[in-house]
């Protein structure tokens, strides 16, 4: 499975599978040119997929017992995992690589979701002040490079 992405300064254009994001290699410079991220040549697949990059120490592959919440919903267990860098997902361990979502992070991980609970009320109470269209008004884009035609 492969992904292909191009950075132009803060955008990219990505093509692939919707599951898999693209990972920048450590090496590569913030300028690069096409990048391509490939899960079947990746050093995890070549390295039997126990070892840990030199980076973070965080292991490729979780145990997922270890990486979910308490099971009865998304929890506070998911923030302590990131802050111990067990984040299942490689995007949901970068959190801990900007320390404006960094900060976010330990605050969600030091209370009893009190207060992750009331930003995310905040958030969805601004997405539904968006007025998406929906029904015939709306548009399902199967290329989201592309501009909107109307």
């Amino acid at each position: 499975m492969r992904v292909f992405c191009e950075g132009n300064g803060n955008k990219k254009s990505c093509q692939g599978s919707p599951m898999a994001a693209p990972m920048k290699s450590p090496m590569a410079s913030s300028t690069a040119a096409p990048m391509v991220a490939s899960i079947a040549s990746s050093p995890m697949a070549s390295r039997g997929m126990s070892e840990k990059p030199a980076r973070r120490g965080m292991p490729y592959v979780q145990q997922l017992s270890s990486s979910v919440s308490s099971g009865a919903g998304f929890d506070t267990h998911y923030y302590q995992s990131l802050l111990r860098g067990g984040g299942l997902l490689f995007a949901d361990q970068q959190l801990m690589d900007n320390e404006r979502t960094a900060r976010l992070v330990r605050a969600y991980a030091s209370d009893d979701g009190s207060t992750f609970r009331m930003d995310f009320a905040r958030a969805m109470m601004k997405i539904s002040n968006l007025n998406v269209l929906t029904g015939s008004q709306g548009q399902v884009r199967l290329e989201c490079t592309l501009p909107v035609s109307s």
